[in-house]
């Protein structure tokens, strides 16, 4: 690396190119977005779908939600009951989205998770929107993030007018 121009931006791309594919275990880039609280739309879902405040109680159809999905989709959402704030999504008693947020570094990190059989509905929108009214309403900032190849967390960001504020990427050498 000490032959790199000084203006090099050091990239994992850079980091493979000089080290190999073997040196690098892992790699992951990100988006992060934040909300100004003005720009936040209008997000209800369309009936036949109601919204409501989760609860430890509600673990169970959390439990189902998230069998409904992958492992790697749970995992990337990171949506608990026991987190901060959730919110949930529901048609009839199927929790079909579900959204929660806890204070990190001083800002509220969100998560989301749809039903495989219900995206593209607006729900994960409905779903984050009402923890963003959460937010607003108890004066703390929102952040979205998600992996740059997850373009439907994106739309998520982009629908609720989240502002892009960084991209970031991580790799994890061997």
């Amino acid at each position: 690396m000490k032959n790199l121009p000084a203006n090099t931006s050091l990239t994992g791309g850079k980091i493979q190119e000089i080290w190999g594919n073997e040196s690098i275990l892992s790699s992951d880039v990100g988006l992060l977005y934040y909300l100004f609280p003005p720009d936040l739309p209008a997000h209800a879902p369309l009936q036949p779908f109601s919204m409501r405040q989760l609860t430890e109680a509600d673990a169970e159809a959390m439990s189902i939600l998230q069998k409904a999905n992958t492992p790697e989709d749970v995992d990337e959402a990171y949506v608990e009951v026991t987190h901060q704030i959730a919110f949930g999504c529901f048609l009839d008693e199927q929790l079909v989205a579900a959204s929660s947020g806890y204070e990190r570094t001083g800002f509220l990190d969100i998560g989301v998770l749809t039903h495989p059989e219900f995206r593209k509905k607006g729900l994960g929108k409905a779903v984050v929107g009402m923890l963003c009214d959460w937010a607003i309403q108890h004066n703390i900032i929102a952040q979205y993030r998600h992996n740059i190849i997850n373009t439907s967390s994106q739309h998520i960001a982009e629908s609720l007018n989240f502002r892009l504020y960084f991209k970031s990427e991580s790799i994890f050498l061997g």
